[in-house]
């Protein structure tokens, strides 16, 4: 059994060392410079036994001060180095955590528990811009962190008892869970599942898995994580309905609406056709068209103007929208369905190769006008044009 720690008024305590102890950790990232007040108000102690106990740390190298403030040293560095390197798996996961960085390109971490906190220890960020504020030393609640649930889920009742009778349940997204009952059933499905998924618990958009690394003595004190940006998953592909454990009617919807599925299709399908329409509503008003021409002096041959005009645009452009809806919804679905019942092997989807596609034209359009104004003679030449444009007539220099 584990031997209970001292209490403050135990004979064998030394309230000196840990009053140093409690100066050294009242700096930090809020906290880089402190005076003499500011470090006393911090530790719940007097300015007389705050001052000796700096003098002391500076004395040792762990602490610099320029007469009015006083800040940490690099020799404080050596407290926490001390630690990781006595940990055997600090060194051996860094590879593991290398070739998981390279095989996803999303960050990777190692971390243990301390009280109510995971404190990471280790910490590889991917290739790509991040903006997860982790770093070494950083701390989250463990019961809405992917590596506090499967380090949580290493525990007894009795000390989930103990942790629970102090643990604190603040709300950070709409997800975190904030309650004894709902967190247990979470540490219950993590401790038979063998590993944690924590979704937008500590941040929207943001997804951890993690597992716990077991030791010799059969219990996991060390956990490894990999983080990812939900808006990154949903570009690469990764399916956003993925419900298991769950009621059953949410598991069903999450079956008939995962990649490839007819239900998922169909929907996909519908959604362009509505913001096609939707977009075309917005943008163009066959009314006020109507309105300009007959302002102008234009017509329709054959339409009378105002209200009859506006009818026959209304009427052309939903002839217009529903052709080219349909052709959009086509290629945006063909791919999937070609990938998921024939096999076919695509690395676009549909609305990648538009988008692709659409730029490149649009990107030769601009080369072809800035030549063309510019009079390129490599292009235009004096003897004529030899540019072919968009509508199939011969565009030739600018001026001629």
């Amino acid at each position: 059994m584990k031997p209970m720690p001292l209490a403050p008024d135990d004979p064998d305590f030394v309230n000196a060392l840990a009053r140093g102890l409690s100066v050294i950790t009242s700096f930090g990232q809020h906290a880089e410079i402190q005076t003499l007040s500011e470090v006393a108000a911090k530790t719940s102690l007097s300015r007389g036994t705050a001052r000796r106990l700096l003098l002391t740390l500076e004395a040792l190298g762990y602490v610099r001060s320029d007469g009015k403030t006083f800040r940490l040293a690099a020799r404080a560095l050596n407290l926490g180095y001390a630690y990781l390197s006595s940990l055997p798996i600090w060194k051996m996961a860094q590879p593991i955590m290398k070739e998981v960085v390279t095989e996803l390109d999303e960050s990777c971490s190692l971390g243990v528990l301390d009280d109510h906190d995971v404190v990471y220890i280790a910490r590889l960020p991917p290739k790509h811009l991040s903006f997860l504020p982790v770093n070494l030393g950083t701390r989250m609640p463990a019961h809405i962190n992917a590596m506090g649930q499967v380090l949580l889920a290493e525990f007894s009742s009795d000390e989930l008892d103990r942790y629970f009778a102090n643990a604190k349940f603040e709300r950070i997204t709409r997800y975190t869970p904030t309650s004894e009952g709902a967190i247990r059933k979470v540490l219950a499905r993590v401790a038979k599942d063998r590993y944690a998924l924590s979704d937008q618990q500590l941040q929207l958009g943001l997804r951890s898995i993690a597992v716990p690394v077991p030791f010799k003595s059969g219990r996991a004190e060390v956990a490894i994580n990999v983080s990812a940006r939900y808006l990154v998953e949903v570009a690469f592909g990764v399916k956003p309905f993925q419900v298991s454990g769950g009621p059953g009617w949410l598991e069903w919807i999450s079956t008939q609406l995962s990649h490839g599925s007819l239900m998922y299709m169909l929907l996909y399908a519908g959604m362009i056709i509505f913001f096609a329409y939707f977009y075309t509503a917005v943008t163009f008003n066959p009314v006020d068209v109507a309105d300009n021409m007959r302002k102008y002096g234009g017509f329709i041959p054959g339409i009378r103007p105002g209200k009859a005009t506006a009818a026959y645009i209304d009427r052309v452009l939903t002839r217009i929208t529903f052709g080219g809806a349909i052709y959009i919804s086509t290629i945006c679905v063909l791919p999937s369905l070609l990938s998921t019942n024939l096999g076919v092997p695509f690395s676009f989807g549909g609305t990648g190769l538009m988008i692709v596609v659409g730029v490149a034209l649009d990107t030769v359009q601009q080369i072809e006008s800035h030549l063309i104004t510019r009079n390129y003679e490599g292009f235009t030449g004096p003897k004529g044009p030899r540019i072919r444009g968009r509508g199939g007539r011969m565009t030739g220099p600018v001026g001629a």
